[in-house]
Formats: structure tokens, C-alpha cells, sequence
């Protein structure tokens, strides 16, 4: 291996180096939060997830009992957390979740659905029922009025507010039924600290709970040892790096020498999301020519085909 390489690692390579130092399979589950990367995963997620883990059991050299779950990102549908934790414990495999930074959202859930947590010092965990991140266009329904059940007139917002406010509100009550099935229950215990602690109301969308604080409420967390903590931030940086987190966002246009009129930037794919693991990568794709008119967030599609080596960053 060249000097360069050896410098500046594929995350490919950083996730092979994760997996032998863990001992497990390692399948990394990152979205984008900010900007026009984000994504909010759902149901389609759920397919690629099983896609990748596949792969990964099926290039382990031995029988695997435990998978590790690299989590980046926050918001999502908790169509996606129940999908994640159903495939898992309907193979019998137990589940670590690495958390290099701050998650919430199906993040904090699939966090809630593992038996253990390991987490980078700057690792924290913030609200299992934060709502999914973007605006949505919604519409009056069965389940947006189940959200809205508890609101004392419906008259008080025009049609599309109320849509939303009620898609909002039933999303989070679904994460937090979802929560209830994950940790056996909110009546006494562990569980019942944690639907306390760990809920937007608690927490918001901006504050979240350190390794020392998750093990007082009763989880399993602990932080890593100062040689695994510096390979999972290594892997962090690269996903930021993928995502675009710590760079300017690209402008769609500029203003245009002829009075009040723009021209659009060359339409351009964007990463968006990742799931991924050593064997077996799958991307989301944010096309920069096609936001949605309703609500200006990025539309795309998850590229199935197999990506080299080579391709990672």
C-alpha cells in the first residue's frame, strides 16, 4: 500500500479495520441532516438495509450472532427503526450500535433496540420521537387525524397546517409505541426512564444524553477505549466528508446579468445516504434538478449497483 493510502484510508478500509477490531460485521446506516442532503430513511431503506446485511453475514468467515450498527444521521420515519430491529431479532443476531455523534430520531431508536451502545466520547443520544426532519406535504387522513385527536378544534389552521401538524404528531406517537415494544414495556424500570428521558419533550431536537448519563437511565453504554474511539471518529469524519456536512451548500442558482432573473446550476447528484458495510455499499442519490415543488426538498433514488473499492472516498 502506497503512503497515501495508508494516510488517507477508503471507508471501506476504515469499516473492514471496525469489524476485526469488534469482532462482528459491521453495516454503517448514515443520512444526511442539513443543506439539501437531507433524507429522512423509510420503508425502501428497510430493503437495502436487508440487502447489505445479507452480504455481510454471507462474507463472514464464521457463523455471526451479533452485527454491529454504525449510526449517522437523524429524523427518519420508525418504519424504518421497526424493519432494522425486526430482521435482527427474527435471525437471532444481537445488535451493537456505534454512535460517533450526536442521533436522534429511528437512530435513537435503533440505539434503544440494541443490546449494547458503544459510543465515541462525543457520542450522545438525543430523542427517540423527534419528528422526521424537511418539511412534508401532507394531506387530512385516517392516520394524520389520529395525530390530531387530542387537538381541541380543528378550525384553528387552514387545511395544509393541520396535515402536517397531525403527520408530525402521529409519526411521534408510532416512535413511541415502537419504543415501548423495543425496551419491554414504560410502566416501571428501565423503560420507563427512558420514555422520560430520552423524549422531545425532555430533550427537544437539539439536546441528547452522554454514555455515563444513557447507563443511569439503565442502558447498556460505554465509551470507547481511546484506540477504537480514534477509528470510529476517523470513519465519522469520512461520512462528513461524503455528506458535505462541513462544506458550504452548493447554490441551485445565481442571479443572472438580465434584471430579475436567475440561472440554474447543471443538475448534480448528491449523496444523500449510505448503508453500507465491507462486502457491500448501496447510495442514495439527491438529483439537485428535480426538488419537490411542494415542499423544495431534494427527490432521489438508492443506486443498487455493486460500487469498487475504488469508488469510496
Amino acid at each position: 500500500m502506497d503512503e497515501s493510502a495508508a494516510d488517507n484510508p477508503s471507508r471501506s478500509q476504515l469499516l473492514a479495520e471496525l469489524s476485526e477490531a469488534l469482532g462482528q460485521p459491521v453495516v454503517a446506516i448514515v443520512s444526511g441532516w442539513q443543506g439539501d442532503n437531507i433524507v429522512n430513511l423509510g420503508d425502501e431503506a428497510v430493503r437495502v438495509f436487508l440487502e447489505v446485511l445479507d452480504e455481510e453475514l454471507e462474507g463472514a468467515e464464521d457463523e455471526v450472532d451479533s452485527v454491529a450498527l454504525y449510526l449517522v444521521g437523524r429524523g427518519g420515519f420508525p418504519v424504518f427503526a421497526e424493519g432494522v430491529w425486526r430482521a435482527l431479532t427474527g435471525r437471532g443476531i444481537e445488535a451493537t450500535a456505534v454512535v460517533p455523534y450526536r442521533a436522534d430520531g429511528i437512530y435513537s431508536l435503533l440505539c434503544l433496540s440494541a443490546q449494547q451502545l458503544l459510543m465515541h466520547p462525543y457520542g450522545a443520544v438525543g430523542a427517540y420521537d423527534r419528528r422526521p426532519l424537511g418539511r412534508f406535504k401532507a394531506r387530512i387522513d385516517g392516520e394524520s387525524l389520529l395525530g390530531l385527536s387530542d387537538v381541541a378544534s380543528l378550525e384553528i389552521a387552514e387545511a395544509d397546517a393541520l396535515a402536517e401538524l397531525g403527520f408530525e404528531r402521529r409519526q411521534a406517537q408510532l416512535c413511541r409505541e415502537l419504543m415501548k415494544r423495543m425496551v419491554g414495556g414504560t410502566e416501571s424500570g428501565t423503560g420507563a426512564r427512558v420514555e422520560r428521558s430520552l423524549c422531545a419533550e425532555s430533550l427537544g431536537g437539539e439536546l441528547a444524553l452522554s454514555a455515563a448519563e444513557l447507563d443511569r437511565v439503565g442502558l447498556s453504554a460505554r465509551v470507547a477505549d481511546p484506540t477504537l474511539a480514534s477509528l470510529i471518529w476517523r470513519l465519522y469524519c469520512a461520512y462528513e466528508q461524503e455528506l458535505e456536512i462541513l462544506e458550504p451548500p452548493t447554490p441551485r442558482y445565481t442571479a443572472s446579468d438580465v434584471a430579475d432573473e436567475v440561472e440554474f446550476a447543471p443538475a448534480m447528484g448528491l449523496t444523500g445516504a449510505l448503508i453500507e458495510g465491507r462486502h457491500r455499499q448501496i447510495r442514495y442519490e439527491l438529483d439537485t434538478g428535480s426538488p419537490d415543488p411542494d415542499t423544495n426538498m431534494l427527490t432521489g433514488e438508492w443506486l443498487w449497483e455493486p460500487m469498487s473499492i475504488g469508488d469510496l472516498i
